[in-house]
């Protein structure tokens, strides 16, 4: 069949192909292939989540023990000179 035989053929079927062959047919994925996709991208974006949650916490702990500690070693310094 010849080219444009097809494309006559798909015309008659109500195909229409403007494009012509120059477009490329993606075979869309299986549902299993599509649900292992989303699922991997929902782990990613969680992952990231809790790791900001997780930041979050640990400098709010961390924070206040740093400052702690300068305002501290500030003092020692301070009083030692006069």
């Amino acid at each position: 069949m010849e080219h444009s035989e097809v494309k006559a053929e798909l015309a008659a079927n109500g195909h229409d192909d403007p494009g012509g062959s120059s477009r490329v047919y993606e075979e869309p994925l299986n549902r299993g292939r599509q649900f292992i996709y989303a699922f991997a991208r929902s782990l990613v974006v969680l992952s990231i989540v809790v790791a900001f949650v997780y930041a979050s916490r640990l400098c709010v702990i961390i924070a206040p023990v740093v400052v702690i500690a300068i305002v501290k070693e500030n003092r020692s310094n301070d009083s030692g000179i006069g």
